[in-house]
């Protein structure tokens, strides 16, 4: 049983990935979490909007590496629907071994799952189409790395950039976001861009020309970017490296950095002290209950008497399609559902468990 005073081993990767120092960038305690087994064996499950974005990786991989080369472009579309539903269902199947006992909703009911579907599909046409228009213009062109790992030895980092295209002036990294909401190169993009940046310069001597965002509609957001750059984004991530290493085995838990933006989609917010003991007003009725059991109806509908949040310690709370066999003294966590009004309503992406 998971207790909330027992924190991470605190362990320190062999390699380093950009998506893991983002991790460590917004909160160092959640990454202390993916990397223990102990914690991440449980609560680390998939969601719809990662199922969506995998989706159309596979799909644009799959165009970008010439696998439909010997289709003809009146096909194109239906292929590009075949497989995208195929990628579809195997994502869906994966959801529901890994929320085993939930109703995970069909893909079609997944949100921005026919929007991101209809972009994707429409931008890989297009770019099937112009890539064949300029066959004979782009022959002698350097051949693209297509979610190519590279490995920078010296510093530990590996990285697998989406795309890195290739003039006689440099190169170009391209990463591929689907979130309906990507209207810029936050900080964490940048930084994941930089990172590859500075593997491909490494890889090949280059000179980095640009960074780009490739939204699912096809548009581009660019950012020219300099070696500077990079030097200036690696630094910063070696320190953030030192400053984890240091105490990540000897005091993990004082490197919870709670906010509403890092803890939102966190999954080990159900047993972080620190997520509970937040103050911030914003969470309102979304952050969830720890509680004590006082009270069982059937295995999915039970009271607790509440513990955390504390300005409603002592509350007695009524959850309700929440399914997890308890017993009353039970202590459990509950996340990603919503309280209001003494209630507390699941949903088949709710996390429940006990703990101490």
């Amino acid at each position: 049983m998971i207790s909330f005073d027992t924190g991470p081993t605190g362990v320190v990767p062999d390699y380093w990935y950009p998506s893991s120092l983002n991790r460590l960038a917004t909160c160092s305690l959640q990454f202390a979490y993916s990397c223990d087994p102990a914690f991440s064996n449980i609560l680390r499950k998939s969601n719809t909007f990662a199922a969506i974005g995998t989706i159309a990786h596979q799909l644009t991989e799959l165009v970008w590496k010439r696998g439909l080369n010997g289709t003809p472009i009146d096909d194109l579309k239906r292929v590009l629907e075949q497989k995208w539903d195929e990628f579809a269902h195997s994502s869906y199947e994966k959801l529901c071994g890994e929320w085993d006992g939930r109703e995970v909703p069909p893909p079609k009911d997944w949100p921005y799952f026919s929007m991101t579907r209809a972009r994707t599909i429409r931008r890989l046409v297009n770019e099937v189409t112009e890539h064949r228009s300029n066959a004979n213009v782009s022959r002698n062109a350097p051949r693209p790395l297509i979610e190519t790992e590279l490995v920078d030895e010296s510093l530990r980092l590996k990285g697998i950039p989406d795309r890195v295209t290739f003039t006689d002036d440099g190169f170009y990294v391209f990463d591929i976001k689907t979130g309906h909401a990507v209207e810029e190169i936050s900080t964490p993009y940048r930084r994941q861009l930089l990172l590859y940046a500075h593997l491909v310069k490494k890889h090949t001597g280059l000179e980095p020309l640009a960074v780009a965002l490739i939204r699912a509609g096809g548009d581009v957001i660019w950012e020219d970017v300099t070696s500077a750059d990079i030097d200036d984004c690696v630094a910063h991530v070696m320190d953030s490296i030192k400053r984890y290493s240091k105490v990540a085995k000897t005091d993990p838990l004082s490197l919870a950095s709670p906010s509403t933006d890092a803890c939102r989609f966190c999954d080990y917010k159900a047993v972080c002290k620190a997520f509970w003991e937040d103050q911030d007003p914003e969470w309102e009725e979304h952050r969830g209950v720890v509680g004590e059991v006082i009270e069982v109806i059937d295995e999915s509908t039970f009271r607790v008497r509440q513990i955390w949040p504390q300005n409603d310690e002592g509350r007695e709370v009524g959850v309700s399609n929440v399914p997890l066999p308890t017993s009353v003294g039970d202590h459990v966590s509950i996340v990603d559902g919503y309280l209001r009004d003494g209630g507390l309503r699941g949903n088949w992406y709710t996390k429940i468990l006990k703990v101490s």
